[in-house]
C-alpha cells in the first residue's frame, strides 16, 4: 500500500590508528636536529539511517552519526643534545551529525530534493613542537546546512543543479606566521579555530550528447563565503585580529567546460577549459591570486586491450598563482613580502595502458 516502504539501517564503526615520525637532520628550519613524535588516534562510531515513503514518489530520510574521537600526542625533540623540547597533550571530543532530507520522484529520470544537516570536523593537535600551548590544540569545527536541488539525468543528457546555505561555528583556518621576527626559519603553519563563518552558492552540473560523436559537458560553482573576526596569539605576547573577509582558497566562481569528439571506436579527442577567480591565499594575510584560465586536450585511442593517450595540461603556458607566502627573508631589514608558487607551466606527455 502507498506509503507503507520503509528500512532502517544501523551499525558502529571502530578504528585505532597509530601514526609515528622519527627523524635526523637540519629540521623545522634549523630549530632541532631529531625529531620523534607518535599520534594514536581512536574513533569510536554509532550511526543509523531510516528511510520512509510517506506518499507515493515522496520519501523521507533520515540519518546520524554519535562520535567519540581521542588524540593522545607525545613529541620530543633536540638541538644536537641542547634545548630538548618534550610536547605530550590529549584531546577528546563527543561529535553528533545529523541530517534529513526530502526526496520527491517527478518521473524515473527527474527529482527534487531538499534537506537540513548538522556536520562536524574533529579537532586535533599541531605538531610543531615550538608553537606556544595557547596554539597547541584546535577545536572541532560544527555547522549548520540548508540544501535543496534538482536532478534529471537520462542515457542522452545529465542536468543538475543546487543551493545551499551553510553556519559554521569555530570554523577551522589553516594559521601561518612568523613566530620571531627577522628570522625566516621560524615561519609555521598550523590550524586554529576562527569565531564563525558562512557559506552559500549555488552548484550547476550539465552534459549532453549533442549528436553520436560530439558530447559536452559543462560544472559551474558560485561560492560566497565570510568569516567573521577573530583573535588569536602568534606567540606567547602578540594577538592579532583577522577575518571579517571572505575564507581563503575559496574562489567565488569556478567552471569547467568539456568537448569530446568521437571520431570512430577507436580514436577519440577532447579539450577542457578550466576557469577560477580570485582568492585569498591565505586566511594569515590580505594577498589574492588572479583569475585564470587553463586549457588542456587529449586524443586517444583504443584497440583490444591496449590504449595510448596523447595529452597536453595547460597548453596555452599559462603563469598563475597556486599559493602565497608572506613574512620577512630577505636581509637586513626582513621585511614582510609576498612569495609566490606557481602552479605547472604548459606539459605534454604519452601514456599507454593495457587491460588484462
Amino acid at each position: 500500500p502507498e506509503g507503507s516502504k520503509k528500512s532502517l539501517i544501523a551499525g558502529f564503526f571502530i578504528q585505532s590508528t597509530k601514526e609515528t615520525d622519527d627523524a635526523l637532520g637540519y629540521l623545522l628550519g634549523g630549530s632541532a636536529s631529531e625529531f620523534m613524535a607518535s599520534f594514536d588516534i581512536k574513533t569510536l562510531a554509532v550511526y543509523s539511517q531510516y528511510e520512509k515513503e510517506i506518499i507515493s514518489n515522496l520519501n523521507f530520510i533520515i540519518n546520524s552519526r554519535i562520535e567519540r574521537h581521542t588524540i593522545d600526542y607525545s613529541g620530543e625533540s633536540h638541538n644536537y643534545g641542547y634545548d630538548s623540547t618534550i610536547v605530550i597533550f590529549t584531546t577528546d571530543d563527543n561529535l553528533m551529525g545529523i541530517k534529513s532530507s526530502l526526496q520527491y520522484n517527478l518521473s524515473p529520470t527527474v527529482m527534487i530534493y531538499s534537506s537540513i544537516s548538522r556536520g562536524y570536523k574533529a579537532g586535533g593537535v599541531n605538531q610543531n613542537p615550538y608553537l606556544g600551548k595557547q596554539n597547541r590544540i584546535y577545536k572541532p569545527e560544527f555547522n549548520l546546512n540548508y540544501e535543496a536541488g534538482y536532478k534529471n539525468i537520462n542515457s542522452e543528457n545529465k542536468f543538475q543543479i543546487t543551493m545551499f546555505m551553510m553556519s559554521r561555528l569555530n570554523q577551522q583556518v589553516q594559521i601561518s606566521s612568523q613566530q620571531e621576527e627577522g628570522n625566516p626559519n621560524s615561519f609555521y603553519y598550523y590550524t586554529a579555530n576562527a569565531a564563525n563563518g558562512h557559506n552559500s552558492g549555488i552548484e550547476l552540473e550539465f552534459s549532453t550528447k549533442i549528436n553520436n560523436t560530439l558530447q559536452f559537458s559543462f560544472n559551474s560553482g558560485i561560492l560566497k563565503t565570510f568569516v567573521d573576526p577573530y583573535q588569536f596569539m602568534i606567540d606567547s605576547l602578540t594577538m592579532v585580529t583577522l577575518g571579517k573577509r571572505e575564507t581563503a582558497h575559496a574562489p567565488k566562481y569556478s567552471t569547467t567546460f568539456d568537448l569530446n569528439y568521437l571520431f570512430n571506436e577507436n580514436i577519440t579527442t577532447g579539450i577542457t577549459v578550466n576557469a577560477k577567480d580570485a582568492y585569498y591565499f591565505s586566511d594569515s594575510h590580505d594577498h589574492k591570486s588572479e583569475s585564470y584560465q587553463l586549457l588542456d586536450g587529449y586524443i586517444n585511442y583504443s584497440h583490444k586491450n591496449w590504449s595510448i593517450s596523447l595529452w597536453g595540461n595547460n597548453i596555452l603556458d599559462t603563469r598563475y598563482a597556486v599559493r602565497g607566502f608572506f613574512f620577512g627573508l630577505e636581509p637586513p631589514e626582513y621585511a614582510d613580502k609576498l612569495y609566490v608558487q606557481w602552479g605547472d607551466p604548459a606539459h605534454y606527455g604519452l601514456t599507454m595502458n593495457y587491460h588484462f
